[in-house]
C-alpha cells in the first residue's frame, strides 16, 4: 500500500478538507484580483521608467508597462474581471509649465 491510501483508509474526510481549502484560496485570489486587479510593473518597479545599461543617465519608457508603471494580474486579465486603475507613473508631475 502506499501512503494515499494508507492515509485515506485511516481518515477519509482529509481530501475533502483538502479540496475546501483548495476552494476557499480560490475563492480568496478571486476577490483579490477583483479588488487589486493591477501591480507594480516587475521590470521597472512601478517608476514607467527604464534605465539604461550603459549609459546611467540616460532612461526611457518601459516597454512592458507602456511607462505607466503598472502591469495586470494574470487572473484579472484572463477572466477581464475588475477595473483597471488608471494612475499617473511615480516619475510624472501632474502640472507641467511649458
Amino acid at each position: 500500500m502506499n501512503a494515499l491510501s494508507q492515509l485515506y483508509e485511516t481518515n477519509p474526510e482529509f481530501f475533502s478538507y483538502c479540496l475546501d481549502a483548495l476552494f476557499v484560496l480560490a475563492v480568496g485570489y478571486m476577490v483579490s484580483c477583483h479588488l487589486h486587479p493591477d501591480v507594480d510593473c516587475r521590470k521597472c518597479k512601478g517608476t514607467g521608467k527604464h534605465r539604461s545599461f550603459v549609459y546611467k543617465r540616460a532612461r526611457r519608457q518601459c516597454h512592458h508597462c507602456g511607462g505607466t508603471g503598472r502591469t495586470r494580474r494574470f487572473f484579472a486579465w484572463a477572466t477581464d474581471i475588475g477595473q483597471p486603475r488608471l494612475r499617473a507613473p511615480r516619475w510624472h508631475k501632474a502640472k507641467r509649465h511649458v
